[in-house]
């Protein structure tokens, strides 16, 4: 019977510290995103790099931490959407 305790409060334990471990994860990278006066920026903070990819081939050897673009000026419909490509770096 005591046996038998031990065991389940050793699995119960077990399972919990398991389970601990998996909430406290960080995150692979971490983007800012700015917006100022027209003008956005996306930065790579942490673990990627970036590239603008609307108009050219994605090129991993040409990945920068900042992209920005922008201003539009007053045009009523915003700024023509783009595509910024990445990848993670470690």
């Amino acid at each position: 019977m005591i046996r038998r305790t031990l065991i389940a409060l050793a699995l119960i334990g077990l399972g919990w510290a398991v389970a601990q471990a998996r909430t406290q994860a960080t995150p692979d990278f971490e983007l800012s995103v700015i917006t100022k006066d027209g003008k956005t920026s996306i930065e790579c903070v942490r673990g990627c790099g970036l590239q603008w990819t609307e108009w050219v081939v994605p090129n991993r050897n040409e990945a920068q931490k900042v992209v920005s673009f922008g201003p539009c000026g007053n045009r009523p419909e915003g700024c023509p959407s783009g595509r910024v490509g990445g990848w993670m770096t470690k």
